[in-house]
């Protein structure tokens, strides 16, 4: 009986986020039986991740899934599919490629879920809109909350602590932005920006409530009044058709209800509300 060939994977990333903490999600296959084998994919982040695995070789050989295979991977290793050797005295081989996407698909968001105001408990805030009709998102949703200098800036509904980021260096300029991204139950994310240099005081993995405390906010020239910014969004499209047209705007963002004074209520641009929760 002749034995299987086989040729190394091909790996190709596709990360839409410049960010730390970011690790590349891994394929790996075992042969559990003569012309018999299992893939597993293992996502060392601790936010899902869409993969798409396409064979540029299959020889003589079957899946038991639909191919190309695409599918959301959470944190973890986890089984893929299985492939087999049809003709078991012949040869077979296989080769792959496969990508990523930060994100799970499909995405089935919370519409009722309420958030609280990230200042601390007692305290007021001026809530600044913001207009993306004219960029390059102008789906995108995001309220800036005004502070105070050393205010502290609070999570405004449960989850995991999924990504942080911080600014870079390029010929002495700075880029980028001091963020905490978290992942919600329904699989939305939550993303703080604006936080102070070296005031982040949660980590990539931590589970944290809303009204546990994040770090600071920052005081900027380029900020008149020191706010933090905060949008909540999802990926709307499964990776397979994001490669295949092109789509660059994937995110759907949410435009969330608020605990203000007892009851679940949408924000509104130049009001001041007070966290009484």
């Amino acid at each position: 009986m002749k034995k299987i060939f086989f040729s190394a994977l091909i790996i190709l990333l596709g990360f839409q986020v410049n960010a730390q903490h970011v690790k590349k999600l891994e394929i790996s296959y075992v042969e559990v039986a003569d012309g018999l084998f299992d893939f597993y994919a293992t996502n060392p982040n601790y936010f899902p991740m869409q993969v798409a695995l396409t064979f540029t070789e299959f020889a003589n050989m079957d899946a038991d899934c639909e191919l190309p295979y695409s599918g959301t991977v959470r944190y973890g290793k986890h089984k893929l599919f299985t492939v087999r050797r049809v003709i078991l005295d012949i040869p077979g081989g296989f080769q792959y490629k496969f990508n990523t996407r930060m994100g799970a698909y499909p995405v089935t968001h919370n519409d009722e879920a309420v958030y609280r105001l990230p200042v601390k408990e007692g305290k007021s805030t001026k809530v600044v809109g913001f207009d993306f009709t004219n960029t390059r998102t102008p789906q995108k949703v995001m309220w800036g909350f005004e502070m105070e200098a050393g205010d502290t800036v609070y999570a405004a509904r449960g989850g995991v602590v999924a990504m942080l980021t911080e600014p870079r260096w390029r010929d002495s300029l700075r880029i980028g932005d001091n963020t905490v991204t978290m992942l919600h139950h329904d699989e939305t994310f939550g993303k703080y920006e604006l936080l102070a240099d070296s005031s982040v005081v949660v980590a990539v993995g931590d589970t944290l409530n809303a009204g546990d405390p994040l770090g600071k906010v920052n005081v900027s020239r380029f900020v008149k009044i020191p706010q933090v910014r905060f949008s909540v969004y999802y990926v709307e499209y499964p990776i397979d058709s994001i490669n295949a047209a092109h789509i660059r705007d994937i995110h759907s963002y949410v435009n969330p209800y608020f605990e203000i004074k007892g009851e679940k209520r949408k924000l509104e641009d130049g009001v001041a509300y007070v966290n009484d929760k």
